[in-house]
């Protein structure tokens, strides 16, 4: 492993002042692989191509955590700038590599030509693991994937402040823009390419069937029914059969010069009508995967999704086609409307996985190059591929190469990202544990209408990155609103979130100290933790709340019975006070146990982020809550271990990760 890593890039002058001349001190991410060595390259000498722009010769230092981040490929000879030959190792730093530019530098290389190059200096950012069971995941599952985290990590347009006369505030928009993650722009160009790579496969036109010579020589033929039906002379027995005996050469000649009248209709017909049913039937079953996936979401507000499914059907291609937009639509959608957006898109990701997989159920209603092989090392530059359709055209093959490639980006990304999911009752504490411990402002708290979360909120968490360390927060709504129907949906959404992204969703269950209330919130959380492959930490809240109650309730009693007339100082209180809270942890305990049932826990920690246990007594401001009793916040910090929201923090950081 080299300590440090260099590369030679060569860019033109506009570039250089986009990304890295403005950038001193801020990010910047390489999309494409960079090759590198482990000596300082030497400069070349910068040229001006005709009637193109100066070029800037750059030498790219990067530090060890990059380096750490490369592979080594091996030994390689090539000419030195003097013209001998010389083997040097290199390594293959991998596309998404994010660092800060630390230096910028203006150096002159005196050699057999005198030249001015730039050296930068960068300082990587250490990237999340790939987790292996995203890298062997399924091509139905990662665009599953990333259309979960894609989707609810782009952050939609705000609105335009306006003035009382309706101008915008201040001249202009404040805080208009959006954003769209790396996985919603892949996600668009995927399905894009995949709609130009297919093409619905037609019925096939029916061959000419012919009559048989047979029923050509009978056709028209009546001499046996006017003999039947009139008694004829020998004039008449004689004209009949000469008439029948020249329809019947007449018709044969006919069939023998294929003339459409000796065309079986009434064959082609039938052999038409078959392979529509057929054709159909292929689409039928290529809808049935996304029919399979729609009914596996279980989502209530999604009453009748056979309006959509029978749009698909009828046109498959052109849902594809509609991909793109409907991503934009559900980033601006109201929650109620995403629900059923979410539900179409996921029944399309599953037919596109399977389309590049080349599932025969899927598959066989196309017409594509798909499933792909890899290209051989010595014909990269081929047109065309062993698994290839032959009637694909160079459009469809370099679109289908272009979606497995944008699905293998995917992939990469999906296989760093960690999901932190608060779940819970409604009003358990999710949103204000969040708020207080990452510092997201946006994430509003509170029992009234306006502090209730509608939907799922992804963020990106504070030391995170869209590229080197996507970890995202996740918020959700309170479970079991019979009001607002589709917050439960909200949350079904996440229930696939353990196969989309295996090992990479780790279940943050809060729950209220108290006695043991069954919720449907805790059922929900219950079975995703039991059908995934997740992780599992329990938060306690409210339990000062808890304490304080009963406290208030039995305190009296013990000052009129076995502690009457000792001082509330005696060490007495103190052990009658910690064998309340001993009672109440066992309490805690048995509940935790029977809502989680046999899930695996692995963490438990009590925080109180709100109320007395954080509160100062404050003459200015009258809403602060002090302790009602001297010694409560010590004591129950102590006997819990209650976590304030740094040590709270560094546990939750330590266990996605980072």
């Amino acid at each position: 492993q080299a300590p440090k890593l260099y590369c030679r890039l060569r860019l033109p002058r506009s570039l250089w002042d986009s990304y890295f001349s403005s950038r001193s001190g801020g990010p910047i991410c390489f999309l494409s692989p960079l090759f590198a060595t482990a000596k300082a390259p030497k400069p070349g000498q910068a040229s001006t191509p005709e009637g193109g722009e100066d070029m800037m010769d750059c030498i790219i230092e990067l530090d060890g955590t990059v380096a750490q981040q490369a592979a080594y490929l091996g030994s390689f000879q090539g000419p030195s700038a003097e013209g001998e030959i010389q083997s040097e190792a290199m390594w293959l730093v991998p596309p998404y590599v994010t660092g800060f530019v630390r230096g910028l530098e203006v150096e002159r290389y005196a050699g057999s030509f005198s030249s001015d190059f730039l050296r930068v200096r960068l300082e990587g950012i250490r990237t999340m693991p790939s987790l292996p069971g995203v890298l062997e995941a399924s091509e139905e599952q990662i665009l599953q994937g990333a259309l979960l985290v894609g989707l609810h990590a782009s952050v939609p347009p705000k609105p335009k402040i306006t003035s009382s006369n309706g101008d915008a505030a201040g001249g202009g928009p404040i805080n208009s823009g959006r954003f769209d993650s790396p996985l919603f722009q892949d996600l668009g160009d995927c399905f894009r390419n995949l709609a130009t790579a297919a093409a619905v496969r037609n019925v096939d036109a029916v061959e000419v069937m012919w009559k048989g010579y047979i029923e050509c020589l009978l056709q028209d033929v009546q001499s046996w029914q006017r003999l039947k039906e009139a008694k004829l002379g020998l004039v008449g027995v004689a004209r009949t059969a000469f008439l029948d005996v020249a329809v019947a050469a007449r018709n044969v000649t006919m069939r023998s010069l294929g003339f459409e009248s000796a065309m079986n209709i009434q064959a082609m017909e039938e052999e038409r009508s078959r392979r529509v049913k057929e054709y159909e039937e292929l689409k039928r079953e290529a809808v049935s995967v996304a029919r399979e996936q729609v009914a596996a979401l279980g989502l209530e507000t999604l009453t009748d999704p056979e309006g959509f499914l029978k749009f698909l059907q009828h046109d498959p291609l052109a849902a594809l086609e509609a991909v793109p937009a409907a991503l934009c639509a559900y980033v601006d959608a109201e929650p109620a409307q995403r629900v059923f957006l979410f539900a179409k898109m996921m029944g399309l990701a599953a037919m596109a996985g399977g389309l590049i997989r080349g599932d025969p159920k899927v598959a066989s209603a196309f017409d594509s190059p798909f499933p792909l092989e890899p290209l051989e090392p010595d014909n990269r530059s081929s047109s065309s591929s062993k698994s290839a359709s032959p009637c694909a055209s160079r459009q469809q093959l370099e679109a289908a190469r272009r979606a497995v490639s944008l699905l293998d980006q995917q992939r990469l990304s999906l296989s760093r990202t960690r999901l932190l999911v608060a779940g819970g009752a409604p009003d358990v504490g999710k949103t204000t544990i969040l708020r207080e411990v990452f510092g997201f402002d946006h994430f509003v708290a509170g029992l009234s209408q306006v502090g209730q979360t509608d939907q799922i909120t992804f963020a990106l968490h504070p030391d995170g990155d869209d590229y080197a360390r996507p970890v995202y927060v996740v918020d959700t709504p309170g479970f079991g609103d019979g009001d607002q129907v589709y917050r439960n949906d909200m949350l079904r959404l996440l229930q696939g979130a353990g196969d989309w992204i295996p090992g990479g969703m780790t279940l943050l269950w809060v729950l209220k100290a108290g006695r043991n209330i069954r919720q449907p919130a805790d059922e929900m959380l219950r079975s995703i933790a039991e059908k995934h492959d997740v992780r599992c930490l329990v938060i306690v809240t409210h339990v000062d709340k808890l304490f304080e109650e009963r406290y208030r309730e039995i305190g009296p009693l013990w000052k009129e019975t076995s502690l009457k007339g000792v001082p509330h100082k005696d060490p007495r209180w103190l052990a009658q006070r910690k064998s309340l809270m001993a009672s109440l942890r066992e309490e805690i305990d048995v509940g935790v146990r029977s809502v989680l049932g046999d899930n695996k826990i692995e963490g438990l920690r009590y925080a109180c982020l709100g109320g007395w246990m954080v509160g100062e007594a404050d003459d200015e401001d009258e809403f602060a809550q002090p302790p009602p009793w001297p010694w409560a916040r010590q004591e129950l910090t102590d006997f819990y271990q209650v976590l304030d929201k740094r040590e709270l923090r560094k546990w939750l950081d330590s266990c996605v990760g980072l």
